[in-house]
């Protein structure tokens, strides 16, 4: 009886070590896989931010030319379509890398201390809407 209790008293340890380990591997694991996360979603936002850069050169290069009648409101209203689908897929990056900060920072039990320059949303970009939105009403004016 004693031996008996001793064999299952030692299967029960055995049986939480075992769990613990798993434990611990699946929050590395977790951790991992946010880090890794966190630094494709940063990738993925400065490549949009550079996409959505030369963008808004051509976007505001088309305003130029369609005030002075180069371009034809076909055409441009094309181009707008154009500008507006990448600069969403730009905001949407961005909430991608916000989602991974908030992903990572669960994984490391939420204590973990991001500098505020780590993340690349800017207020200027806050402005772009309502700055396209004028511009856009002053060529259908």
């Amino acid at each position: 009886s004693l031996k008996q209790n001793y064999l299952i008293q030692k299967e029960l340890s055995n049986e939480a070590f075992y769990t613990l380990q798993n434990t611990i591997n699946t929050a590395i694991s977790e951790m991992e896989n946010a880090l890794f996360d966190t630094d494709s979603k940063r990738r993925q936002v400065q490549n949009n931010r550079a996409i959505f850069d030369i963008a808004k050169e051509a976007y505001d290069s088309d305003i130029i030319r369609a005030k002075s009648g180069m371009l034809d409101r076909s055409e441009f209203l094309t181009n707008q379509n154009s500008y507006y689908t990448l600069q969403s897929q730009f905001f949407t990056s961005q909430i991608n890398e916000l989602i991974s900060a908030v992903t990572l920072f669960k994984a490391f039990g939420g204590d973990l201390y991001f500098p505020t320059d780590s993340i690349s949303f800017d207020e200027n970009d806050a402005k772009m809407n309502t700055i396209t939105e004028s511009n856009t009403a002053n060529i259908s004016n």
